[in-house]
């Protein structure tokens, strides 16, 4: 069963655990990561670091998914709008680039690059850019989510 969202990952607070999710307790899943997320709005969010929800080392995949995303999707930033998401779905793995906010946001120059040099060591990861917890970044086995609300998904 796959893991069905928005294009927000669970809260970073509430998901520290190993948590199997139903079909019954999706639609729960998601109303609990919302209220979680608002209870927490002024917390910090880690930044600059993959924080990985679920087990599983997908890294050996990772920079070609990387690779692919770049060559779909160009190399400089990229601006998306609000609730929207960027995505490339390659050989069973997705990356993408999130904006959650509902305000169109533009991607810092480089950033990219610093994250496709850190690799995930879990699954259903992501990384917070320094703009907040409304704009990150995120790396899975497609099994694990699915891209929702807003997201363009290109495959290679």
């Amino acid at each position: 069963m796959v893991y069905i969202y928005s294009i927000h990952p669970p809260s970073y607070e509430s998901n520290r655990g190993d948590f199997t999710h139903t079909a019954s307790q999706k639609v729960s899943t998601i109303a609990l990561t919302l209220a979680a997320l608002a209870s927490q709005a002024h917390a910090a969010v880690p930044w600059g670091e993959w924080i990985c929800h679920r087990d599983g080392d997908h890294s050996s995949h990772y920079d070609a998914t990387v690779e692919e995303f770049d060559k779909l999707w160009g190399t400089p930033a990229l601006t998306l709008g609000a609730a929207t998401s960027d995505w490339v779905k390659c050989n069973g793995y997705y990356f993408g680039l999130v904006n959650y906010a509902s305000y169109k946001w533009k991607e810092k120059s480089g950033q990219r690059d610093t994250v496709a040099k850190e690799k995930p060591s879990g699954n259903e990861c992501v990384w917070y850019t320094s703009d907040g917890e409304n704009q990150y970044y995120m790396f899975s086995t497609t099994g694990v989510i699915d891209p929702a609300d807003g997201a363009t998904i290109r495959s290679c």
